[in-house]
């Protein structure tokens, strides 16, 4: 045996995986991860995820992006962003997201056209759209289409809070409950 630094405890997160390491004696082989008996890292990955509902953000703003991610991380949600619509309907990711954040103009698929077609998949992830160029026609379509919430840029805290804990709340009920009509002063 000899003096190294062992792994004691692991923190699984979407994006990365967080090691805390101790010094004591460990075998001369190398680190140590010590799984649980007939646990895979896989399946602790799923019950992280399971503790914290994933909220995917797609912005091609990556200021932005990468601002609401930190939000929701602080917020205590677990949080995945992509560039595109595209990159989010390529990623694993899609099966396990509980609530979608989207931006409603982008390259590409805009956000309303991803909200359909993941709904004419069978895949209605309640979402809440951004935009920074509000309409009151994309907004009554948005939300008579199943939308969770339509909210303008720049972003009301409170009122994006609210809007994750209904998206939240729908996906575990499943059932189609009426759509809120957010709204922010500027």
């Amino acid at each position: 045996m000899i003096l190294q630094r062992c792994v004691e405890s692991i923190v699984l997160h979407p994006t990365y995986i967080h090691l805390t390491f101790l010094v004591r004696l460990c075998p001369p082989k190398g680190y140590v991860l010590e799984l649980p008996r007939g646990v895979s890292l896989k399946e602790m990955r799923k019950t992280e995820s399971r503790a914290k509902p994933l909220i995917s953000i797609i912005d091609d703003d990556e200021s932005f992006r990468v601002a609401l991610t930190d939000l929701m991380e602080a917020l205590g949600f677990a949080a995945e962003a992509f560039a595109s619509a595209e990159g989010f309907l390529r990623s694993p990711t899609i099966h396990d997201t509980a609530c979608l954040i989207t931006d409603v103009h982008m390259p590409g698929m805009t956000g309303t056209e991803l909200h359909c077609r993941l709904v004419k998949s069978g895949r209605a992830i309640p979402t809440i759209l951004i935009t920074a160029y509000a309409t009151e026609d994309d907004q009554g379509r948005a939300l008579a289409e199943g939308v969770v919430c339509y909210l303008s840029k720049p972003l009301d805290e409170p009122a994006l809070l609210d809007c994750v804990r209904m998206a939240l709340g729908r996906g575990r009920s499943k059932s189609p409950s009426g759509s809120r009509r957010a709204r922010q002063k500027k």
